[in-house]
């Protein structure tokens, strides 16, 4: 019997992750800090997989070690604008998709745990408390603070520890089919969030995060 439900966010909870989206919001950042738009896109970017890996303590730390690679000179009034930059637009896209809210909400109700467990950037755990879907969450788990990344198996592991269920007491829902199976190497009951409906029929894929409600009966 399920006493836990783990979700991931950008793909599963959140629309997936826009690139262009996010290379028009570097520019904006590269902008407020006065140094060219591509050379900071690609030091972001060299710096991206440090940063979500735990690296850095805060967002503004990130922007200041980037303009330092850049060798650019910013005033902390501009790395503070930068980061209102980033800020902004994570607001925007860190918004619940289709049935997701109401989803989490009746995974609660059933008086089930939450989880989360993301690779992602410091704008999400900054955002955190401000996400209407955070309050149904028992145990988030953000790879850029802990520095464990799926599909490692130490990250579902402390989510595990964190909502103090044993492994088959968990689902883990996912858009990622490496994500899937790090979780099932654990013992976790695993499904993967897809629109490609030749794996629809699978009962180890659904095409609607509100799909897993039956398999929590």
């Amino acid at each position: 019997m399920f006493k836990a439900v783990i979700f991931d966010l950008f793909g599963t909870v959140l629309e997936p992750w826009d690139m262009e989206r996010h290379r028009a919001t570097l520019s904006r950042m590269a902008k407020a800090l006065n140094v060219g738009s591509d050379d900071f896109g690609a030091a972001w970017g060299h710096y991206a997989a440090p940063g979500m890996n735990g690296a850095f303590g805060s967002i503004e730390e990130q922007i200041t070690r980037v303009c330092d690679a850049l060798s650019a000179h910013v005033r902390p009034e501009q790395v503070s604008l930068a980061e209102s930059v980033l800020l902004d637009d994570a607001r925007d896209y860190l918004l619940p998709r289709g049935d997701a809210l109401a989803t989490m909400m009746r995974v609660k109700g059933l008086g089930l745990k939450g989880g989360v467990i993301s690779n992602c950037g410091l704008e999400v755990p900054r955002l955190w408390q401000e996400l209407r879907f955070s309050h149904y969450v028992d145990a988030p788990v953000f790879s850029c603070v802990s520095g464990l990344k799926k599909p490692w198996a130490q990250v579902y592991e402390q989510a595990l520890d964190l909502l103090g269920v044993s492994p088959e007491q968990a689902l883990f829902v996912d858009d990622d089919p490496a994500f899937v199976e790090g979780a099932r190497a654990v013992g976790v009951v695993a499904v993967r969030i897809t629109n490609d409906p030749s794996t629809q029929t699978s009962d180890q894929c659904v095409a609607r995060l509100s799909d897993i409600l039956p398999m929590l009966s």
